[in-house]
């Protein structure tokens, strides 16, 4: 029976279709970020879930391993193997990623973790400094006082002086501006060009196979110029790690295990770092301390 009214009909038919876009995913929710995240939060979450994802593949193929091993057990005492133009995938897989005196249940994790570094660091793409949020400390040069700035030191106090307040002069390791070329990561001497490795553009993208990656240059750091001719004492950098005197204001009443965050503005050449000042406070013959009262036992 047609119906009397053509455009109801038609309007059923249509309502049977249900829009891609219910179905498209939320890649927000993918990465497991909300919409307000910016670019560098989206970044550190992506090569998260890369990660993630290779831990997966090393799972599957250390089943997949275990599983070639116990139909390998059976046939190899045998003397005549089955002759054929092409190996199976689990022996393919087995005889490729097999490394003499290596133990079996590492070969797979060890290729996995093989795959994402020849990947990505071996491009000189150094990930670590995505759990910094201060992006002026990442890529200094090393330097005679160590690789790497102080993030904790311990103040050792004195009990009068943790009832009554001090303040404490300590040597730290700081990144702070070279001293050879003031921070301009050129050799004195030489001038600042537009970068050769990004050509002025401050990204670089790297092909490897179907993967395809841009990220800042490694070399000028996204600042689109770099020295001509890189200082030698700091690498190019413009900065290095450096022994710096510090003041350290403790305040009275402080107890042992507490930490003071003690910022690091102006040291080390202007410095956004801080570090954390961990109290140890030595006891007292004399007195002792009940909370924020001072007793002294007198015989």
């Amino acid at each position: 029976m047609r119906s009397a009214v053509p455009w109801l009909s038609l309007m059923c038919r249509r309502s049977l279709r249900t829009s891609s876009a219910l179905f498209k995913r939320d890649y927000y929710e993918v990465l497991g970020l909300g919409r307000q995240a910016d670019q560098k939060d989206i970044k550190r979450a992506y090569y998260q879930l890369a990660k993630n994802i290779t831990r997966m593949l090393i799972r599957m193929i250390q089943a997949r391993l275990r599983s070639s091993r116990k139909c390998r057990r059976p046939t190899r005492c045998c003397r005549m193997r089955p002759s054929g133009g092409s190996m199976t995938h689990t022996a393919w897989l087995e005889a490729a990623v097999a490394v003499p005196g290596s133990p079996p249940q590492l070969v797979a994790e060890a290729v996995a973790e093989e795959l994402f570094r020849r990947i990505f660091r071996d491009a000189g793409f150094d990930f670590s400094g995505f759990n910094n949020t201060d992006s002026t400390t990442q890529g200094f040069a090393e330097s005679v006082f160590g690789f790497g700035p102080a993030k904790e030191v311990s103040l050792r106090l004195t009990f009068e002086e943790a009832a009554c307040g001090a303040v404490k002069a300590v040597q730290v390791n700081a990144v702070g501006d070279c001293r050879k070329c003031r921070g301009s990561g050129a050799e004195p001497g030489s001038r600042v060009v537009n970068c050769p490795q990004c050509n002025g553009t401050g990204y670089e993208t790297l092909s490897t196979g179907a993967f395809y990656m841009r990220s800042t240059c490694r070399r000028c750091g996204g600042a689109r110029r770099a020295a001509a001719t890189p200082c030698t004492e700091c690498g190019g950098k413009g900065r290095t790690i450096q022994r710096r005197n510090l003041q350290i204001v403790v305040p009275a009443g402080v107890e042992s295990g507490q930490t003071l965050r003690v910022p690091l503005s102006g040291v080390g050449g202007g410095s956004t770092e801080e570090i954390w000042a961990r109290i140890e406070v030595t006891p007292s013959d004399r007195f002792r301390r009940d909370r924020a009262d001072v007793h002294s036992d007198v015989e």
